[in-house]
């Protein structure tokens, strides 16, 4: 293996791919949540009941924000501190793959144990 393959050398170059954001979706979510709020309210005349209810949808639709906060970090951050990750893919390319294979619950516990080990004297290939 050459050294600049390996993930562990300074000498590597990692490709940063910016995942696109679903903007149709984020635009759902929104307007999802407007019309669940709007009929709750207009049945219940209950402010407490709609707050309830769109908690439940935002706990139903937590994987999709989390991916949601995970593509606007790989676009906002800096290389800087996105380089610092030694592992391929990188920690939050792993978060998205393991979040889209496993669900949230077993793909955020496994993508946070990721989190634990990256540090600079650790990586190497680690896929899902």
């Amino acid at each position: 293996m050459n050294t600049c393959d390996d993930p562990r050398s300074y000498d590597y170059k990692r490709i940063y791919n910016k995942t696109p954001i679903n903007k149709k979706r984020l635009v759902l979510f929104v307007l999802i949540d407007i019309i669940i709020s709007l009929i709750t309210f207009f049945i219940s005349k209950k402010v407490i009941i709609v707050i309830l209810i769109n908690g439940l949808y935002y706990l139903i639709c937590l994987k999709y924000i989390i991916i949601f906060t995970i593509k606007i970090y790989q676009k906002v951050a800096p290389i800087s501190i996105r380089s610092k990750c030694r592992f391929e893919p990188s920690c939050s390319n792993y978060m998205l793959q393991v979040l889209e294979k496993y669900g949230l619950i077993k793909g955020l516990k496994m993508g946070i144990n990721r989190l634990k080990r990256c540090n600079i004297n650790g990586g190497g290939y680690d896929y899902p």
